[in-house]
């Protein structure tokens, strides 16, 4: 996922005019050692992701994302709004009681589809024009904020 948020966006210093423009683009901006955002709206093939596929994002034994705090995974749609899904599901975190690991300790999640049975816990529903799964890591350890940690990629099935 290319990084979005990287950098210094939390921290202005003396910087006035920075700090007044990120305060205009949302409420609150954290710098990286307090949370890092990544987007991605491809999959592992260069394509766009959409409602005509199921993705699957595999976390090997671990590789769960690094953080100190928490962390968690959200769909949108094109207009960056939440995704209605009959499940009332809008976010899988690594906190989330239901997940089920795999035997070798593995996470898979899977994106929009209908859950397999026995699964939704690992399941995020996607509505019709989904177009963006954005990872949220709270507390980054150093592996994330020196970019030595690389989430998986989306894999259609």
């Amino acid at each position: 996922m290319p990084p979005v948020g990287f950098g210094r966006s939390g921290f202005h210093g003396n910087f006035y005019i920075r700090g007044a423009t990120q305060s205009m683009r949302g409420i609150v901006a954290n710098d990286a050692e307090e949370a890092m955002y990544m987007a991605r709206a491809k999959d592992q093939n260069g394509n766009s992701i959409t409602n005509e596929h199921t993705y699957e994002l595999h976390f090997p034994l671990g590789q769960a994302p690094p953080a100190n705090y928490f962390w968690s995974l959200t769909v949108y749609d094109q207009y960056a709004n939440l995704m209605l899904n009959d499940y009332d599901r809008y976010a899988i975190s690594g906190n989330s009681e239901d997940l089920i690991y795999e035997d070798d300790g593995s996470l898979r999640i899977l994106i929009g589809g209908e859950p397999p049975e026995g699964m939704v816990g690992n399941c995020l529903p996607a509505g019709e024009s989904f177009t963006r799964v954005t990872l949220r890591v709270y507390g980054p350890e150093k592996a994330m904020i020196d970019r030595t940690w690389k989430p998986p990629q989306l894999k259609p099935l």
